[in-house]
């Protein structure tokens, strides 16, 4: 959470202002998979059942300031309220605990999806301190109030929905809910903020006008803009965090800003100039500052609107799995397999007690596309596109995988496990000669 001791290895940050008498900066830990292209996570989130929350608001035109004062309702400060350790040599207040609360231990962002239900989206990292302790952990949200200096409303009770922040896919999200009680018991006027819609061909690209607003080290409702730096942060890019970069997750790709975003942004949205969500700032390269260089990043719109849809329906993130390691094809494998270099991956190994296992599907099997009610058919080109479309099935999803067994074609159907419950495992592709093009080595486990 916002406790944690600072990395010199990547000087990477989540934004959560940290208060406490620990204070220091977070090192995440992230997924071993290069992610997909923009309009392939665009895809799985349109072929997705219909959205679990509802925004009727409308984008916004003018001037960037109208759109400030259009969206700043919705924007809220989380603060954060839980335990913190003492650093050594200090005196405990009770000396038979070896912690003492703290008030406040840190500050967030977030931003309304529902105004009905009152439903605010944040990141996993922001609220991850209920998971360890829900006794001991509790977050309210407060509102821009003009009428007062810092333009902070009064704090009301949220609680937690859910949260994508605990396995080797996680997007770093999370769903926190304003009560009924508590928006009548304070007289809040929710203001929802709107998603940009997947399906819109004027789609965020390099060189697009940006705003943030959050809470930076606590101070609440600040606003910065800049630019679309970069939309597809993905896997090659290791420039930043070595083995670590923080671009490996497959399901998405990160946005990179020049937005001025510092610790407390966590959360917040990331605007167009439409006042349309196009993305929620995480994480900041700050090489050794602990503040903005003009380096930031943002989950995406798209896996956003996908995490709010299974925390609210479901609680929890639950994500498919077939049970077989895969690898992208080469000329090697290809002509083993009599295909194409380009059709499909080529099934490595099968875990024996597993979906994949139990419907007979083989090692050296090619798959070639895979089809269900939830996304209907895709093609598969590599071995990361199929880890994604899997994964962001539900356990129990019936999908079937179109297969090239020995030169013929099959269909083998069956139901998806639960992922949540698998570790992660890698597989690379095997060697070629030097005189045959490269492979192109593929995550496994899908």
């Amino acid at each position: 959470m916002a406790l944690s001791t600072s990395s010199t290895k990547q000087k990477l940050t989540y934004l959560v202002a940290s208060f406490s008498l620990m204070a220091g900066t977070i090192a995440p830990t992230f997924a071993q998979d290069d992610a997909p292209d923009m309009e392939d996570i665009m895809d799985v989130v349109s072929n997705t059942s219909k959205n679990a929350f509802n925004c009727d608001t409308k984008p916004v035109s003018g001037t960037f300031s109208d759109v400030v004062a259009a969206v700043y309702p919705g924007v809220v400060k989380i603060t954060i309220y839980g335990k913190a350790e003492l650093p050594f040599g200090m005196e405990l207040r009770n000396k038979s605990d070896h912690f003492v609360k703290t008030d406040p231990l840190g500050f967030g962002s977030g931003f309304v999806i529902d105004d009905k239900e009152g439903y605010i989206f944040t990141n996993a990292h922001v609220v991850e301190g209920a998971l360890k302790d829900p006794s001991e952990y509790r977050f309210t949200a407060s509102f821009y109030n003009p009428r007062t200096s810092n333009y902070e409303g009064e704090e009301i009770p949220v609680t937690l929905v859910g949260i994508d922040g605990t396995n080797d896919l996680a997007v770093d999200g999370a769903v926190v809910k304003m009560s009924p009680e508590a928006i009548e018991k304070h007289n809040v006027n929710l203001h929802c903020l709107p998603f940009k819609n997947p399906d819109d061909e004027d789609q965020p690209r390099e060189g697009d006008p940006t705003l943030a607003i959050g809470a930076p080290f606590g101070l609440s409702f600040t606003v910065t803009k800049g630019i679309i730096s970069n939309m597809n942060r993905g896997e090659s890019d290791k420039s930043i965090g070595g083995g670590d970069s923080p671009f490996k997750n497959p399901l998405y790709r990160t946005i990179q800003t020049d937005v001025a975003v510092n610790p407390g942004n966590s959360g917040g949205p990331l605007f167009n100039e439409y006042g349309e969500v196009i993305g929620v700032n995480t994480s900041i390269y700050h090489a050794g500052t602990g503040a903005s260089i003009g380096l930031s990043f943002a989950i995406p719109a798209s896996a956003a609107i996908e995490i709010s849809n299974q925390l609210i329906t479901y609680g929890k993130i639950d994500r498919g799995w077939a049970g077989f390691n895969t690898q992208d094809l080469n000329r090697q494998t290809a002509e083993k397999a009599s295909v194409p270099v380009d059709g499909g991956v080529i099934v490595h190994s099968v875990t024996p007690a597993s979906p994949a296992g139990f419907a007979k599907i083989l090692p050296d099997d090619v798959i070639t596309s895979i089809t269900s009610d939830r996304m209907g058919t895709n093609n598969i080109s590599s071995s990361k596109s199929l880890l994604r479309y899997i994964a962001w099935h539900r356990p129990d999803d019936e999908v079937s995988f179109n297969i090239i067994r020995d030169g013929a074609e099959m269909t083998i159907t069956f139901e998806l496990g639960n992922r949540e419950r698998v570790p992660l495992k890698i597989v690379a592709a095997p060697a070629v000669p030097d005189s045959a093009p490269s492979p192109h080595s593929g995550p496994g486990v899908p």
